[in-house]
């Protein structure tokens, strides 16, 4: 791999994600203005969904769980920033060079994968100074999960533009994996607190072991043993997709190849 190669190709995705005001207003002002809404309310709520007593604060969920929801939406600016390229017919100039298709996909996901993790700072940083965020838990446990989240995110990005064919497409689903994903998953109100039903369909979704990391380890004070059950999943559920979309891609440029 080059780093030249990555460097032109993620820098160039850089530019084009921070000159789409979207981004900004859909992963930053919008959760921002949710939790200084609903965090106060959440209070009572949290505190007998987490049996915490008095030690947590509506902002001890609401960050973490808008922070989780809205990032989800990361997954249909990554998608879309692929199809562009091709729309534009810069893809199929990029895949005839001599850049390898790992330096490709590398490095459009990078920038991606940076802007995530900012976002996600930036809504801490937002709930610390502004909102009663507490920080109880370790520092490396806290990274894990922001690593884990990040990357699960980048997989179901990649999952998107595996198997979708159009920007439609990829809108309709990141509705459906961001909104329906993160209420059901717990990420609006705690799955306690939602219809019994949606506690067997938690579990299958993303957003429930990442926002139950996350709450644990800032409202809970949970370290990294706590949470690792929650990381591997999300992990190894961004393994999986990986090498399922990367499968896929694979399989759609050798059919192209021999149009």
């Amino acid at each position: 791999m080059r780093p030249d190669r990555l460097i032109a190709i993620g820098g160039n995705e850089w530019r084009m994600l921070w000159k789409d005001q979207a981004v900004v207003m859909l992963l930053i002002v919008t959760p921002a203005v949710m939790m200084g809404i609903m965090a106060d309310g959440l209070g009572p709520v949290v505190r007998e969904s987490f049996d915490a007593g008095e030690t947590m604060s509506g902002a001890d969920f609401a960050v973490p769980g808008f922070t989780v929801m809205f990032a989800f939406f990361m997954t249909g600016f990554m998608a879309n920033g692929f199809f562009l390229e091709r729309g534009w017919g810069t893809w199929s100039r990029l895949r005839a060079s001599s850049v390898r298709s790992s330096e490709v996909l590398l490095g459009k996901t990078v920038p991606y994968a940076a802007v995530s993790a900012l976002q996600i700072a930036v809504m801490f940083a937002f709930g610390w100074l502004a909102l009663d965020l507490h920080m109880r838990g370790s520092v490396p446990a806290l990274l894990l999960m922001v690593v884990a989240v990040v990357a699960v995110i980048m997989a179901v990005s990649l999952f998107l533009v595996a198997f979708c064919s159009s920007s439609q497409q990829i809108s309709a689903l990141t509705n459906l994996v961001s909104v329906v994903g993160g209420v059901i998953g717990g990420a609006f109100l705690p799955v306690d607190a939602l219809p019994g039903w949606t506690e067997y369909v938690a579990f299958a979704t993303p957003q429930y072991w990442a926002v139950d990391g996350l709450t644990g380890v800032l409202g809970a004070g949970q370290g990294v043993g706590d949470v690792a059950l929650n990381a591997a999943v999300l992990l190894i559920g961004a393994v999986v997709l990986v090498i399922i979309s990367a499968r896929r891609l694979s399989l759609a440029e050798q059919e192209r190849s021999a149009v």
